[in-house]
């Protein structure tokens, strides 16, 4: 959302508001580990192990700005008009990603022992940048212009 006047010919302001919303992220992988038969002898063992671990892994983020600028333009000719902004963005993003496993491969945790690992890892920040841009707006017929 964009609010903004020229208070002269080449003077203005312009307020704006940007809300880039929540986006989300989700990835799950599955390790399945079967143990190959051993031969010795010429006798051959093969063992009835598999073992089966995964992980799950979990992002969102928020992002939102303010900003100000202050706006220049020049009439070049009837038709041609070169203009200016400059000013400061004040940005706000926050982040999560999650990561469980349900073991490691060689390793089977079993579902419901309280013992999964999880890694939770949570991000906050803000800052002030600035913000700038050029324009040139070319005026082609009446109330048409590019």
């Amino acid at each position: 959302m964009n609010v903004g006047a020229y208070v002269s010919k080449h003077f203005g302001f312009e307020f704006a508001y940007a809300d880039f919303g929540r986006t989300s992220a989700r990835a799950t992988t599955m390790t399945r580990i079967v143990t190959p038969p051993v031969v010795f002898n010429g006798f051959t063992f093969t063992p009835e192990r598999i073992t089966e671990s995964g992980s799950s892994f979990r992002a969102d983020a928020e992002i939102s700005s303010y900003s100000l600028s202050g706006l220049f333009r020049y009439p070049v000719t009837t038709r041609l008009e070169l203009g200016a902004k400059l000013g400061a963005s004040i940005w706000d993003a926050d982040g999560k990603a999650i990561i469980e496993t349900s073991g490691f491969p060689g390793i089977r945790i079993p579902s419901g022992t309280g013992m999964t690992p999880t890694l939770t890892i949570e991000n906050s920040g803000s800052g002030v940048d600035v913000v700038y841009g050029a324009s040139a707006k070319f005026n082609a017929y009446k109330n048409l212009w590019v």
